[in-house]
């Protein structure tokens, strides 16, 4: 699960939405019958969206927030590299990401449990 939340917080912003305004992938794949999936692949899909989330905010372009906050320190007089921000938004962000990394697993290791066949 660790490598898909490092997959999705080195592309969070090519989100579902961004790929349909694309027309990359169809319309259907946004639609609420588009959700027969099996219990199985919930933490795949929950590991990403904490990636993409939470790992966004590790680097300077990562998330839009990040973008307009080092244009008001430029702003300012202070002048912000991508090297800088990295310093001190990885550790920042690697804390919340191995938080929900275990949450993940915890999930992970309920649905399969709970999708055993009944001993007999």
């Amino acid at each position: 699960m660790t490598l898909l939340q490092v997959y999705g917080s080195l592309f969070s912003p090519a989100g579902a939405s961004y790929l349909v305004a694309a027309e990359a992938v169809p319309e259907i794949a946004l639609a609420p019958g588009f959700v027969n999936w099996p219990n199985v692949t919930l933490p795949v899909f929950v590991a990403m969206m904490f990636g993409g989330t939470l790992g966004g905010n590790a680097t300077l372009i990562g998330a839009s927030a990040n973008v307009v906050a080092v244009g008001i320190c430029a702003s300012r007089g202070r002048h912000v590299s991508f090297v800088q921000f990295l310093r001190i938004g990885l550790p920042i962000a690697a804390v919340p990401l191995s938080v929900r990394a275990l949450y993940v697993l915890a999930l992970a290791s309920i649905l399969d449990w709970s999708l055993r066949p009944n001993a007999a």
